[in-house]
């Protein structure tokens, strides 16, 4: 199944410390194989691993990159939900059937995703204010002053 490299030997091909790949460990973003006690790790870790250490390059660290893991854990229940009554039957037929279905949600997915990430930032680099829905609405709020409340103000009527 690919190489199984030691934490050193990742350390050493992706440039990240060996804290810093602990880090990603802890978020749960890089995940190990244990044999005899010691860990391994196999092609999909060197792949996360090299993609944290770009992100690294723009002082992004591992507790930023929990979000991906989140939203990627979500997608997979997603998938797992549609391809589940391929599995099991059982058949290699459908076993088939379901890796290409999820290969294939898993393209649409980041497809979409990469869609709507451009949509979301088109404004932000077209030079246009932004405003998007849900959560980050306050975000773009709190770039001007906060409103006081009835209460600070009345402290300072006294002033």
């Amino acid at each position: 199944n690919g190489p199984s490299l030691s934490v050193e030997d990742l350390s050493t091909a992706c440039g990240l410390s060996v804290g810093t790949l602990r880090e990603l460990q802890e978020y749960g973003l890089l995940t190990a194989n244990t044999v005899a006690g010691q860990q391994f790790f196999d092609e999909e870790a060197m792949a996360v691993a090299n993609v944290a250490a770009r992100f690294a390059r723009f002082g992004i660290e591992p507790r930023h990159l929990r979000l991906y893991k989140n939203a990627a854990d979500r997608e997979a229940g997603f998938v797992e939900q549609i391809v589940i009554p391929l599995v099991r039957q059982r058949n290699p037929d459908a076993r088939a059937r379901a890796h290409e279905t999820a290969d294939e949600l898993a393209r649409l997915g980041q497809e979409l995703r990469g869609s709507l990430l451009r949509t979301a930032l088109g404004d932000l680099l077209n030079g246009r204010p932004t405003r998007r829905r849900g959560l980050r609405t306050t975000a773009v709020a709190s770039d001007q002053p906060r409103s006081r409340s009835n209460s600070d103000t009345s402290d300072r009527s006294g002033e």
